[in-house]
């Protein structure tokens, strides 16, 4: 999934040639947008335990993939650039943990929806540095094995995200951009998955690349 995001930045960089001979005024931020993202996202889960009764393993980074869509629309007020935006993520990321026992626990981030607002500043024509902040709702599968039994649900978790990013018009309504964010999820009781004792809270830092079009 990283190699496929790294080539569609690298394929979308390329479209500049195009539009040397065009003028930097012609290339606008304001309007509707959509876009997709893909990239590299590490999962930092915070594990609180009290009591004998569980202990967690103690591998609790967790690498993996991170894809989704976004749509917004944005506004130029002279050289600052105000707007919102929604999106949907998929995750590849997953955390496991060793119950009291030989009982065996996972937490696995699948899916997030966001929501929120961007500020930015046109740099040089074409190029756009804004910073970001938004509400996030995070999907997270759960699953418990206690001998031959396997117990699985779903529960929906809130955070908020701040981030910050580059875009680059390469044709007038054709952009690229690279984004870093970090996301953190509200902290949840862990015991009716699972963990007895335990509490988590989803601390992700996300490396993103993007190919969007504004209408």
């Amino acid at each position: 999934m990283m190699r496929l995001a790294i080539m569609m930045f690298a394929a979308g960089a390329s479209l500049s040639s195009a539009a040397v001979a065009q003028s930097g005024d012609d290339y606008s931020f304001t309007g509707p947008r959509a876009e997709f993202l893909a990239g590299y996202s590490r999962q930092l889960p915070s594990v609180r335990t009290s009591g004998p009764v569980t202990t967690i393993s103690q591998a609790q980074r967790h690498s993996g993939g991170s894809a989704g869509v976004q749509g917004g629309y944005d506004l130029e007020l002279g050289p600052v650039v105000v707007g919102v935006f929604g999106g949907y993520a998929l995750l590849t990321s997953q955390g496991c943990g060793t119950l009291g026992g030989a009982n065996q626990g996972c937490l696995r981030p699948q899916a997030e929806a966001e929501g929120g607002a961007r500020v930015g500043f046109q740099v040089a024509g074409r190029f756009l540095a804004y910073g970001k902040g938004s509400y996030v709702n995070t999907r997270i599968q759960t699953s418990n094995r206690n001998g031959a039994v396997i117990a699985n649900s779903h529960i929906n978790k809130d955070g908020f995200r701040v981030g910050g990013g580059v875009e680059y018009a390469v044709l007038p309504r054709v952009y690229v951009k690279a984004e870093y964010s970090y996301t953190r999820t509200e902290r949840f009781n862990a015991a009716p998955y699972g963990f007895q004792n335990t509490s988590v809270s989803y601390h992700d830092h996300a490396g993103l690349v993007g190919f969007g079009i504004r209408f």
